[in-house]
């Protein structure tokens, strides 16, 4: 086989090799194709002489590696010359490889183009035969980190777990632009003093085009927002103000269920259906049975109604679940916090201490509560539901490659794979 067709179809230079007929060895895991650097002369690179020697040979192996079910590796005679003015010795470089470098460009530019997928470092490596240290080295030096997007008109921002064992990087901060779903920028801590550093680097101007500014009920995203975006609306995020009163309504649930007993019918119930007890009341279980192990079948609205009923602050505390649900969005201010007052005295008139805690916070944050409940023009409906999904993604990425050591390598990579 002409060894100008191989060199040409790995990317490699054949003006940089004698031509001849080569033979592939055969190996366990791919092919060995054997080669010989031509031996033209060059000027020395130290003092530009040309009375040049040609002094031995090595023998050099160039990765070329495209799949991971073949590994291919270019053996080369490689001639050493030297100088006889300044006694240094040198070789000529090969086109498409880089000095001190066993892999080829060509595969260095398929393994930076594998960064934009969803894979590992270790599943790149194995897929064109390197280590994967090699891969981080070249994932560390020739992908340039990401900048950071200019902030966007509805700013959502929100944290997830990065590291236990580093507290500076225990929970990292994404922020995101509601309307285009991308990725403005991935902070280190949510802690305020990096917060308050991260946004005072960005110019007034910017920071004043952000007209609302969506998080959950930290009390370090209200510092932030008051500080360098009061010109914003606060909104608070559906979810969490639900996931507050479920919390409660759901630890009411199982402190009752643990005072009942094992085998009665009830504590069956409460446990098999506790979704029921934090949810909206779905109707079509009116026509349904909850079976025994006897056989019997009992309506599931009997059951549901006489386990609801076995504490009051449990049936409070479901009634103001549903009394949430009914709060209609897109509404004014006015009537929103109207609602909400009559739903916070309500929670305040139990007896339980989970739910008077819901209250406090619903108290605390009723202006950012009733924003997320209110209308918006030309906006409907602004929660941080994307940066909950986006958190997903982030947490998944982190699961399958098993977790990062260095914070700047994992921003790059997450905004390479969400942006791209």
């Amino acid at each position: 086989m002409n060894s100008n067709i191989i060199l040409k179809r790995f990317g490699l230079n054949p003006n940089d090799f004698l031509e001849n007929d080569i033979e592939p060895i055969t190996t366990d895991d791919g092919f060995i194709y054997l080669l010989e650097q031509n031996k033209n002369k060059i000027p020395c690179p130290y003092c530009h002489s040309n009375n040049i020697v040609l002094k031995e040979y090595y023998f050099r192996n160039i990765n070329c590696s495209e799949t991971i079910h073949i590994k291919d590796i270019f053996r080369i005679k490689v001639p050493r010359f030297k100088c006889k003015d300044c006694n240094k010795t040198f070789i000529k470089k090969l086109s498409n490889v880089n000095t001190h470098c066993n892999i080829s460009n060509n595969v260095i530019k398929m393994i930076c183009n594998d960064f934009y997928m969803c894979k590992t470092f270790d599943e790149i490596a194995i897929k064109y035969h390197i280590s994967s240290a090699k891969v981080i080295d070249i994932f560390d030096n020739l992908i340039a980190s990401p900048k950071r997007l200019t902030l966007p008109k509805i700013l959502c921002i929100d944290e997830f777990h990065f590291s236990s064992s580093n507290n500076d990087n225990k929970y990292c901060v994404v922020i995101i632009d509601w309307e285009e779903k991308k990725v403005i920028d991935i902070i280190k801590n949510r802690k305020l003093p990096y917060l308050r550093d991260y946004f005072s680097k960005i110019d007034q101007k910017e920071r004043n085009n952000v007209q609302y500014f969506v998080s959950d009920l930290y009390d370090g995203y209200r510092n932030i927002h008051n500080e360098f975006f009061k010109h914003s609306q606060h909104i608070a995020d559906f979810y969490h103000i639900t996931l507050q009163l479920s919390r409660a309504v759901n630890s009411l649930r199982t402190q009752i269920m643990k005072q009942l007993d094992f085998s009665s019918l009830e504590y069956k119930f409460m446990k098999k259906h506790w979704q029921l007890f934090i949810s909206r009341y779905n109707h079509k279980y009116d026509s349904k049975f909850f079976k025994t192990k006897n056989g019997i079948e009992i309506p599931f609205f009997d059951i549901f109604m006489k386990c609801i009923k076995l504490n009051d602050n449990l049936w409070n505390g479901y009634n103001c679940i549903q009394d949430l649900f009914s709060i209609r969005k897109d509404q004014y201010f006015s009537d929103a916090k109207k609602d909400f007052d009559w739903l916070i005295n309500k929670l305040e008139n139990s007896n339980s201490i989970l739910l008077l805690d819901v209250a406090k916070t619903y108290k605390k944050w009723t202006i950012e509560i009733c924003n997320a409940y209110s209308y918006h023009i030309g906006f409907k409906n602004i929660s941080n539901s994307i940066a909950e999904c986006i958190n997903n993604q982030i947490k998944t990425l982190i699961k399958v490659a098993y977790g990062y050591n260095l914070f700047e390598r994992f921003r790059k990579r997450i905004l390479l794979l969400l942006r791209f």
